[in-house]
């Protein structure tokens, strides 16, 4: 079991500096992990849901762009929990 954690952990290691050395074009992450990202080629954002708040997408979507080139943002959510939403 240990083993597994730490091969794990590893591979998320690798992974991240991959990407940011460009050797990875796509990465999916959590919104933890994507607020961490500072690298100025981020074309797109996607968010499955909503965010917390329009501030919080502000931030998110702000990962994308950072060097002044077209991006983009989508959002993914169900009109259900959109109609729920007071705020949106």
């Amino acid at each position: 079991m240990e083993l597994m954690k730490i091969s794990g952990k590893k591979v998320k290691q690798d992974t991240a500096k991959k990407f940011k050395r460009n050797e990875i074009a796509l990465m999916a992450c959590t919104k933890a992990y994507g607020m961490g990202i500072d690298k100025p080629n981020i074309r797109y954002t996607v968010h499955i849901g909503l965010p917390e708040s329009i501030e919080s997408f502000y931030q998110e979507a702000g990962r994308a762009g950072r060097d002044r080139n077209k991006a983009e943002c989508a959002i993914f959510c169900l009109m259900t929990i959109l109609a729920g939403r007071k705020h949106y």
